[in-house]
């Protein structure tokens, strides 16, 4: 995934756009971090500030997931967006925090591997309405109720279940 700067850094301001299509494997990403389900799709664009070169842009893909709250599998559409600025090695004034590279390609390998081990994928849920699994029985909820009291008393709080309970009568 390189990118020619020759081009962008003839046109000053002028976005340049891209697209590379790339696979978890060629990333030498492990499975055991996330595991992606087919290609991986890198959209941006590109521009030569005078000194810098901005890079920003999209990587989407298809992730194989397992909700939190039922336990299943599912397949969930990810977009992490990236913005990057980098500036050449010979370049007289450095900037803290541009990425440097060297001659006229700017490869983009590295980033993309890092935001996809970095991404947050902490939230895993088949959909915003899942009922989860019953705490008693372990029936998927989404798929089908069961008879099970699932009303819970929080233990610390049992004492007043019984004003509740002589309030009935």
């Amino acid at each position: 995934m390189r990118i020619n700067t020759g081009e962008t850094k003839m046109q000053v301001g002028v976005d340049q756009q891209f697209h590379f299509i790339t696979s978890a494997r060629q990333l030498d990403i492990d499975e055991k971090t996330i595991e992606i389900s087919d290609d991986i799709v890198v959209d941006g664009t590109i521009s030569y500030t005078g000194r810098l070169f901005q890079v920003s842009g999209n990587i989407s893909f298809h992730a194989e997931r397992v909700c939190d709250r039922c336990l299943a599998n599912y397949t969930e559409h990810m977009v992490i967006p990236f913005d990057e600025v980098y500036q050449e090695d010979t370049a007289e004034k450095k900037e803290e925090d541009a990425i440097e590279f060297e001659g006229t390609f700017i490869d983009l390998t590295m980033v993309v591997r890092e935001m996809l081990i970095m991404a947050d994928f902490s939230k895993a849920l088949c959909n915003e309405d899942c009922k989860g699994l019953c705490l008693k029985c372990g029936t998927n909820l989404n798929e089908q109720d069961c008879q099970c009291d699932r009303h819970i008393i929080d233990p610390r709080l049992a004492a007043l279940q019984s004003f509740f309970d002589n309030d009935k009568d």
